[in-house]
């Protein structure tokens, strides 16, 4: 079975400019990272990109349930556009290696959703009604300017 990234998923529903955005990507099995530096990250659907957070990833992964996760960071810049429903477009390992040989992996589901909130947790949970997706309030003065659907 090859390595695919089987979703992804946000902490906070709505991000302004000049706020971050900790997008985790959860891999359909167990994955370990080497050569890692700022040409690994995840291309989004607004045109922003997501750089990979070491930091944020160590402290998911110390909690010892996370051996499949990374987290990225996304830096909201004024420039960036909006979106009532971000997705990532594409994951670039750059110089970085999986699992001491993969340098290509395929994305099964390119939406970006809530943490708690992704297929996968509502196939889980019959209380989660709504499959929530993350926003992005980019070039626009206030929260306001953003119509959802």
């Amino acid at each position: 079975m090859s390595v695919s990234i089987t979703q992804f998923a946000a902490r906070q529903i709505l991000t302004n400019y000049n706020e971050s955005l900790f997008i985790e990507a959860k891999f359909s099995e167990s994955v370990s990272i080497t050569g890692v530096d700022e040409s690994t990250y995840l291309h989004l659907s607004n045109g922003g990109w997501a750089i990979y957070d070491e930091t944020e990833t160590a402290k998911l992964r110390a909690s010892g349930s996370a051996d499949d996760t990374f987290v990225f960071r996304y830096d909201v810049a004024p420039t960036d556009d909006s979106t009532p429903d971000l997705s990532v477009n594409g994951f670039y390992l750059g110089n970085a290696i999986l699992n001491e040989g993969i340098t290509s992996v395929p994305i099964d589901d390119r939406d970006v959703y809530l943490i708690n909130a992704t297929p996968d947790d509502r196939e889980l949970d019959d209380k989660i009604e709504l499959v929530d997706k993350v926003s992005i309030v980019g070039n626009t003065v206030t929260n306001n300017d953003l119509i959802l659907p």
